[in-house]
């Protein structure tokens, strides 16, 4: 089982923000946007139609290469993990990160689109 990546202290998104349209990511959707790799981060992701945040970079993680990849503190985690940890906090060592709109390289943390579940959830999800 993979360990998860820590943001100390998490952040939770703005809800005070307005709806993501299509094209950049305004920062402004997360409170204290401060960290330095956030910069870094943001600037691969560009919004869909659907108000999905597509990760337009590295994709190597899970069996397919299908997920984002980014590398934080020296280490490659996945960018819909560390998008949603960093706007929640961060997740149970049983808990995945589910994709909601069924595009695994989306890294919006809205509800609607990254929710944490169990491995079994997310597994029947997935089908």
């Amino acid at each position: 089982m993979s360990e998860a990546i820590i943001i100390d202290p998490p952040r939770n998104v703005n809800p005070d923000a307005p709806s993501q349209a299509a094209g950049a990511i305004d920062p402004s959707v997360f409170v204290h946007a401060t960290e330095p790799w956030l910069a870094r981060f943001l600037s691969a992701l560009v919004v869909d139609a659907d108000g999905c945040w597509i990760w337009t970079r590295g994709k190597s993680l899970g069996r397919d290469g299908r997920y984002g990849r980014f590398t934080i503190h020296g280490r490659a985690v996945g960018t819909h993990v560390l998008a949603y940890e960093w706007a929640h906090g961060p997740l149970f060592c049983w808990m995945d990160v589910d994709h909601v709109c069924r595009k695994t390289r989306c890294c919006n943390p809205a509800s609607d689109h990254l929710r944490g579940v169990t491995r079994l959830e997310n597994n029947i999800a997935a089908k």
